[in-house]
């Protein structure tokens, strides 16, 4: 639904609302889903939220802020701290059961603790990825989350291949990857992150309501933030090609017929003239049968 709740933490030296308000702290001004949901669950809370000094975000893996001249991070483990413990991975795995996403905050290359968050899949999910499978299209997920938040999600709606713990630059690489296999390649996405790979995409279909960057990048934008109009957009764009092939025959059918009988001279000029009318007036109403076209949703 791309409304993610903060559904568990663990402070590991601060009481927890001391900690969750540093969290809050660095996360202060995101528009990012998960740190919408860090400071939503700070307000339910009560906590006054304060604006951190310098921050930093780094696509895909967190972001960095300043708190009383002390670098805090928060996102990924890899980029928040190169001294976690195996107590705390192995909480941040016990975290992650149910497909949750678990995100790291460390003051000074320390870790403090970890949030959990879940969002839900969309009812529609399975329906689209079902409509795309009829269509004789694969379907992959990539996502930066973890393999077990990506395989709980791709199950539920039926995906055949994850891809999981992938950098913006990673995913660009594998729709390249697929591009040279000579796929043809569609690319859905709605976040900051997905923007390269939306853009080397052979059809780059933005969400609606996604980031704007996201938005600039697609060729193809949902109007609806529905799964399953990516079937039907693809439908649109099928029976387009379809009524310009015909066109496209009647219009050479014309030329074919008609073009050798009026350098026979066995054309009146009139009659030429209102033939050629009568094409274009055929190729119009053909493409206007396209009014009586509904997709399936």
């Amino acid at each position: 639904m791309g409304k993610p709740k903060v559904v568990d933490m663990k402070s590991f030296d601060l009481p927890e609302d001391e900690f969750l308000a540093l969290a809050a702290q660095v996360q202060s001004g995101t528009e990012h889903p998960l740190g919408v949901a860090v400071l939503t669950a700070a307000r339910e809370r009560g906590i006054d939220i304060k604006k951190p000094g310098q921050t930093h975000a780094t696509a895909g893996e967190g972001i960095q802020a300043e708190i009383d001249d002390v670098d805090f991070r928060m996102g990924r483990a890899r980029f928040v701290s190169d001294d976690t413990t195996e107590e705390q991975r192995d909480m941040a795995i016990k975290m992650r059961e149910g497909g949750r996403t678990v995100i790291w905050l460390a003051k000074a290359g320390k870790v403090l603790g970890l949030i959990a968050l879940a969002d839900t899949i969309r009812p529609e999910s399975a329906e689209a990825v079902a409509m795309l499978h009829k269509r004789g299209v694969k379907t992959v997920l990539m996502t930066g989350d973890n393999p077990e938040t990506a395989a709980v999600v791709a199950k539920q709606a039926g995906i055949d291949d994850v891809i999981a713990d992938m950098r913006p630059e990673d995913k660009a690489a594998e729709i390249a990857k697929l591009s040279k296999a000579g796929r043809h390649v569609a690319m859905v996405g709605d976040g900051v992150n997905d923007a390269p790979a939306l853009a080397l995409a052979d059809l780059g279909i933005a969400m609606g309501g996604g980031a704007d960057v996201a938005v600039e990048t697609a060729g193809f934008i949902l109007m609806r933030p529905d799964p399953r109009l990516v079937a039907s957009a693809l439908d649109v764009a099928s029976v387009t090609a379809r009524k310009i092939r015909q066109n496209l025959f009647w219009a050479f059918a014309y030329n074919v017929v008609c073009i050798p009988v009026a350098a026979m001279g066995l054309l009146n000029p009139a009659i030429a003239g209102a033939v050629m009318a009568f094409s274009s007036v055929c190729v119009v109403s053909n493409s206007l049968l396209l009014k009586r076209w509904k997709a399936g949703i």
